[in-house]
């Protein structure tokens, strides 16, 4: 049974803490109401979950006392309830070591006992707009680095193309043949031409000798 608690500023919707109190793997320890004192009451309480009302709460005490509790509780999981899914605040809430963030809707009640599942079970949760954000995010950043690798050839005097330089970047991750041509939605054999190319233009011989120089480039 794990053990769980709500912060909040403003009263809870009573339906939210009945769901909460009524499920037989959840022990309702109480609702804290936001002050100064909040990180200091929910360390007296240990919860393995807190969920965490932000609403009318500024980002950066939010963020502060997200901060504070992981670092106190290393070990209690926290769903951060927000009214509106922008960048400017859910993704400081990520970054201040939320495990999951719920947008407050009328399904709410429900909807947190799925979350305490998935973040049991070591998922995350986060509304639509904000995973769509966040995957064009690490898009971006995937784009950069790779970029970034193949500037960096040019500069060590090895001029790949865009194709041998994304195939030589997914080797120096380590991947075969085979799953190269998967993740790029090719052939084996027209990787393993790209590939013999990297091989000539590099001078190096053996896959391991060239993994291994491949990630001196930074």
């Amino acid at each position: 049974m794990e053990s769980i608690c709500y912060l909040t500023k403003a009263p809870p919707a009573e339906s939210v803490l009945e769901t909460l109190a009524q499920e037989p793997d959840l022990k309702m320890l109480g609702v804290i109401y936001y002050t100064d004192t909040a990180p200091i009451m929910v360390e007296i309480l240990k919860p393995d979950v807190l969920v965490f009302d932000t609403e009318d709460i500024t980002p950066k005490k939010t963020h502060q006392l997200i901060s504070q509790v992981k670092q106190r509780l290393q070990e209690t999981k926290i769903i951060a309830l927000i009214a509106v899914s922008v960048r400017k605040t859910t993704f400081p809430l990520m970054e201040a070591g939320a495990d999951s963030l719920l947008l407050k809707t009328r399904d709410l009640a429900h909807r947190l006992l799925s979350t305490v599942q998935t973040i049991r079970d070591g998922g995350y949760i986060m509304p639509p707009q904000t995973k769509t954000c966040f995957i064009k995010l690490l898009i971006l950043w995937k784009s950069v680095s790779l970029d970034t690798f193949h500037e960096r050839l040019h500069q060590e005097g090895i001029h790949l193309s865009k194709r041998e330089a994304e195939i030589a970047y997914l080797m120096k991750q380590g991947l075969k043949n085979r799953d190269i041509a998967f993740k790029l939605r090719s052939y084996e054999p027209t990787i393993k031409v790209h590939v013999s190319h990297i091989y000539k233009k590099t001078g190096i011989k053996g896959r391991s000798t060239l993994v291994s120089y491949l990630n001196e480039i930074q």
